[in-house]
């Protein structure tokens, strides 16, 4: 592409030479402009030609609006509409369509030079200027006024489209807002309770371990029974100057801690095992004191997260091994495998109450799946792995049910 300039410069070269007068000004000489001119002198004289071009300034660019965007074409005004009333176009109109026009072409006044029938004809002509004016006025009247109305009618459709457009995508923007505040709130939810579920457990296990260092801190100084300082009023010592002292028992002696209240009651001490399994961890229940225990609160998300480190009857294959004859809280030995137990468990059920109960785990789990999904972005492995599991389980009992069928169906024709 050549700019401006460029393209003046490259037009010099089409340009005619210079005329026999414009040289004779220009006190060139003359030549000769055709298939036989000397390359060099045309060269030269092109190059001349451009250099002159060179020194016009370019064409000054006029700055044009742009149309404007997203706006369709509509009906413009019609121009040139004749400004008279339709009343008078009317009146007029019936006086030439009637007699008076023929009275008015034969009352015309003869002039100097005419013969009747010319000013007769010069009358008519006249008349028929003016209705071709007063049938040209009526029709563009006529034409403005619908076209008025088609304008109205375009612009308040129009109208109508662009807010519909534009409510339409507020209501967008507005699901997406409000799809990202839910989001938000989800997110900021799971966030301040995982934190509070950690404080809670944080605090738990500190009050469990201030409550066993103050335990072994008491066994220690309980078990510091003698020390330096009553080391003489616990076991006393024999003193050879002392005419008692025959008569004391020596250090180390058993009758000296049988005969001593105090020793007795360190061996006689009551210990409550109960107190004492509870402080090392070994307890099988909170305590009955509300100011030693977690308060329990309303809320099923941390009810269902405590529930998930119970050590249920279903899951003695995982924590229990291989151990034999060893009951489990519903006394069922740990010998059973997974398929006896969940025959026991599930054995009076029906086919129907069967795939009833892994339809519901399976709506329950896809119902978690998608939560997670949109809180974190992606679903638990463990909840992905356990429903591909039972939609499995549904598939097979579903294909085990349509071949019995078809079975039966084979065995009832081949009977009939």
């Amino acid at each position: 592409m050549l700019s401006a300039d460029r393209r003046a410069i490259y037009a010099s070269r089409f340009l005619s030479p210079p005329g026999f007068m414009k040289r004779l000004k220009q006190r060139g000489k003359p030549r000769n402009t055709g298939p036989f001119e000397n390359p060099v002198r045309r060269f030269v004289r092109l190059r001349e030609k451009a250099r002159e071009f060179s020194r016009l300034p370019p064409p000054r660019r006029i700055p044009l609006a742009k149309a404007p965007r997203y706006r369709p074409l509509m009906l413009k005004e019609v121009e040139g509409v004749p400004q008279v009333s339709p009343l008078a176009l009317e009146k007029r109109l019936e006086f030439l369509l009637s007699k008076g026009a023929v009275q008015q072409q034969l009352a015309e006044p003869l002039r100097i030079g005419y013969t009747p029938y010319v000013v007769e004809r010069l009358a008519w002509e006249r008349q028929m200027r003016d209705l071709r004016k007063i049938y040209r006025a009526q029709y563009l009247q006529k034409l403005d006024e619908v076209t008025r109305e088609e304008q109205q009618r375009e612009i308040a459709l129009y109208r109508a489209e662009k807010k519909e457009r534009w409510e339409k995508r507020q209501a967008r923007i507005q699901a997406i807002s409000m799809d990202q505040k839910r989001r938000a709130v989800l997110k900021d939810r799971l966030r301040i309770e995982a934190r509070v579920n950690e404080a809670i457990e944080m605090t738990r296990h500190s009050k469990m371990k201030v409550k066993r260092m103050l335990f072994l801190q008491k066994l220690q100084d309980r078990a510091r029974y003698i020390t330096e300082q009553n080391l003489d009023a616990r076991l006393p010592d024999s003193d050879p100057t002392d005419p008692q002292s025959k008569m004391a028992p020596l250090r180390g002696d058993p009758d000296a801690i049988k005969n001593d209240p105090e020793a007795t009651s360190l061996l006689n001490r009551d210990v409550n095992t109960e107190l004492l399994l509870r402080q090392i961890g070994g307890a099988a229940e909170f305590p009955r004191n509300r100011n030693r225990r977690i308060h329990p609160t309303a809320n099923v998300f941390r009810e269902a997260l405590e529930q998930s480190y119970d050590i249920l009857p279903e899951d003695d294959d995982l924590e229990g091994g291989d151990e034999d004859e060893e009951e489990d809280t519903l006394g069922l030995t740990r010998a059973l495998s997974s398929q006896q137990r969940a025959d026991l468990y599930y054995g009076n059920l029906t086919g129907e109450e069967k795939l009833e109960i892994i339809e519901n785990k399976i709506t329950m789990l896809q119902e978690k799946q998608r939560r997670e999904e949109e809180a974190k972005g992606s679903a638990d492995i463990l909840t992905t792995k356990m429903l591909d599991l039972l939609t499995a389980a549904k598939v097979a009992y579903l294909e085990a049910q349509t071949v019995n069928e078809m079975k039966r169906g084979i065995e009832r024709d081949d009977v009939e």
